[in-house]
C-alpha cells in the first residue's frame, strides 16, 4: 500500500497520479495479472502502461485526466453516456406517448359498438321472453351486432369527431352553447340517420329490403320519440 502526493509512482508500476493525495496499490500478483500494469484509484488517474483486457477495464473505471469518470466500454465519459441515456429515454417516452392511429380508433369503435349492440339486443329479447313473447332469436342479435360493428361504430367515430371540430369552430369555446349544440345535433341529425339505417339493415338481412320505406313511414316517428326519452339524457351525460 502506498499513500503518496503529487506525481510519484508506487513501486511495481508506472501509473501517473495527478493532483493531491492519491491512494494506489501495486503488488506482484496484480503486476502479473495485469501484464505489467499498475492498479490505482484517485482523481486524475491516467494509466501510462498498455494493459490487457481485465486491467484495462479496471483502469478505465477510474477517473481520467480531466476528472471525468470513464466507463469500460469504449472509453466514453459519464457526461457522454448520461446524455445518450437521457436522449434514449426521451425517445422512448415520445414513442410511448404517440397517439393511436385513426385506423386503430375506428377499429376500437367498431368492436365496442358491435359488442354493445349484440348484448343490448340479447337483453331486450330476454325481457320480452319474460313477458311471454316468442323464443330467443339468435339471428336477430347477430344482425344487430353486425350493424353496430360495420355501420354504427365507424360512423359514430366520424360523427363525434365532426361535432368536436365544427362546434368548436362555429360556436367557440363557451361550454354551455357547445354542450347544447352537441346534444341537439345528436338527436335531430344522428338519431334519424341511425333509425333509418337500423330498419333498413334488419330488413335487408331478412330479404325484405323492399319493405323498408313502409316500415320507416309507419314506425319511424313513433320509434324516434321513444328513443329520445332515453338518448337525450344519455347524450347530456356523455357530453357533460
Amino acid at each position: 500500500l502506498a499513500f503518496r502526493r503529487g506525481n510519484s509512482a508506487p513501486p511495481g508500476g508506472r501509473n501517473e497520479l495527478h493532483g493531491d493525495y492519491k491512494f494506489g496499490y501495486v503488488g506482484p500478483a496484480f503486476h502479473s495479472m495485469f501484464g505489467g500494469s499498475g492498479f490505482g484509484f484517485g482523481r486524475g488517474l491516467r494509466n501510462s502502461v498498455g494493459t490487457r483486457a481485465f486491467g484495462r477495464n479496471w483502469v478505465d473505471r477510474a477517473l481520467d485526466g480531466r476528472g471525468h469518470s470513464r466507463n469500460c466500454a469504449g472509453g466514453r465519459s459519464v457526461r457522454t453516456c448520461r446524455a445518450r441515456r437521457i436522449s434514449s429515454t426521451a425517445a422512448s417516452s415520445a414513442t410511448a406517448a404517440k397517439p393511436p392511429s385513426t385506423a386503430r380508433l375506428v377499429a376500437e369503435a367498431s368492436l365496442t359498438a358491435g359488442g354493445l349492440a349484440l348484448i343490448g339486443d340479447a337483453i331486450s329479447q330476454g325481457i320480452g321472453m319474460r313477458k311471454g313473447n316468442k323464443s330467443f332469436d339468435t339471428w336477430r342479435s347477430l344482425r344487430m351486432g353486425s350493424y353496430g360493428a360495420t355501420f354504427y361504430g365507424p360512423f359514430s367515430y366520424w360523427w363525434y369527431r365532426f361535432l368536436d371540430v365544427q362546434c368548436g369552430r362555429v360556436i367557440g369555446s363557451a361550454a354551455l352553447p357547445v354542450f347544447l349544440a352537441k346534444v341537439t345535433l345528436n338527436q335531430i341529425v344522428l338519431g334519424p340517420i341511425v333509425l333509418v339505417a337500423v330498419f333498413t339493415w334488419n330488413l335487408a338481412w331478412q330479404g325484405k329490403i323492399n319493405e323498408a320505406p313502409g316500415k320507416i313511414y309507419r314506425d319511424g316517428l313513433r320509434t324516434q320519440i321513444v328513443g329520445w326519452k332515453f338518448w337525450v339524457p344519455a347524450s347530456a351525460i356523455n357530453f357533460a
